[in-house]
């Protein structure tokens, strides 16, 4: 929970085309932040966390549920960030994934999981998911 990318157990690499790196955050509150269930800002807190990485923005879409509920999405040059809310179970979803550098992937996740900590947080569960990458075992 620790807000950092663990690093994975060192395996040999023996092929590799393109890196990529995918985060999936799993965002439990105790009680939901009604910011999140604001389009606008859900926009505007992960256009932020994309400017932090230096990601290039190439499109973006929104969409706001009925009673409740948003998700957005983020298509970048480097791939993309997506995030879905679910205010009845205090849950927001959050998906990054990069083909660039590690530390770019890193300073969007360290934005986000301390921006988030900024309310009231029950659990941060976070993967990362190495992609485009063969391993021998």
């Amino acid at each position: 929970m620790g807000g950092r990318i663990k690093k994975l157990k060192k395996i040999k690499k023996i092929k590799s085309k393109q890196p990529g790196n995918h985060v999936i955050l799993n965002i439990y509150f105790k009680e939901f932040p009604l910011a999140f269930e604001s389009v606008s800002f859900g926009e505007k807190f992960f256009r932020q966390a994309i400017k932090k990485g230096g990601f290039k923005i190439l499109k973006t879409g929104f969409y706001k549920f009925k009673p409740q509920g948003v998700t957005g999405f983020f298509l970048l040059s480097e791939s993309h960030l997506s995030f879905h809310t679910w205010p009845e179970e205090n849950y927001v979803a959050i998906d990054l994934f990069t083909c660039s550098d590690t530390l770019s992937t890193k300073r969007s996740l360290n934005y986000i999981i301390k921006e988030i900590k900024k309310y009231k947080v029950k659990k941060i569960d976070q993967q990362l998911i190495r992609r485009g990458f063969v391993y021998q075992g």
